[in-house]
């Protein structure tokens, strides 16, 4: 399973009136919002979150792909809130790496688990919680992903198949690091 970094827009043609313009009232991908590095073991490993908190992390970008299937990467993930966020309501980090993945505080602790993807199983949504809302505001955590779905890696995406021995196959959704809003002003 590659998975490839890229954002997806908010804003489309449809935008003002769809559900998304009521559930979304702002989102921000750029670099000043969030830093993403990313750190690939060797390939058969799986290191404890001390080694990969200590690992060499290299900026990590839109495009970037990840694999091959059963593989972990780690990613160092830096967010600040922008400063017009004062009022709202949630502010949310959104991450699909159409795998699984798990968050990490800095102390190496698991907070939050991702599902990559489409599906109903999907959740990619970790909300901002206390000081970590507040305008101007830096907030640090860890990623770790590893390039399989929930059931494993079957051929052709079904999930009672045998596995896809290939070593990696192409995904329909890519990472997409972003701060969104949601909810009233």
């Amino acid at each position: 399973m590659l998975t490839t970094l890229a954002l997806t827009p908010l804003l489309s043609h449809y935008s003002s009136v769809n559900l998304s313009s009521a559930l979304y009232l702002d989102e921000d991908g750029s670099k000043e919002a969030v830093k993403l590095e990313s750190w690939s073991p060797k390939a058969g490993t799986s290191p404890t979150f001390a080694e990969a908190a200590r690992a060499h992390y290299k900026p990590a970008k839109v495009g970037d792909e990840f694999g091959p299937s059963w593989s972990n990467h780690w990613f160092k993930v830096s967010l600040t809130v922008p400063k017009g966020w004062r009022d709202y309501e949630r502010i949310q980090f959104e991450f699909d790496p159409d795998c699984e993945g798990l968050i990490f505080t800095p102390e190496g602790i698991p907070v939050h688990a991702l599902v990559g993807g489409f599906d109903n199983l999907r959740r990619v949504e970790f909300v901002l919680e206390g000081a970590a809302r507040k305008p101007g505001a830096t907030t640090h955590f860890f990623i770790e992903i590893s390039c399989n779905g929930m059931f494993g890696v079957p051929q052709g995406g079904a999930e009672i198949q045998p596995p896809d021995v290939s070593g990696c196959r192409p995904t329909s959704r890519r990472l997409a690091p972003l701060l969104r809003t949601r909810g009233a002003r």
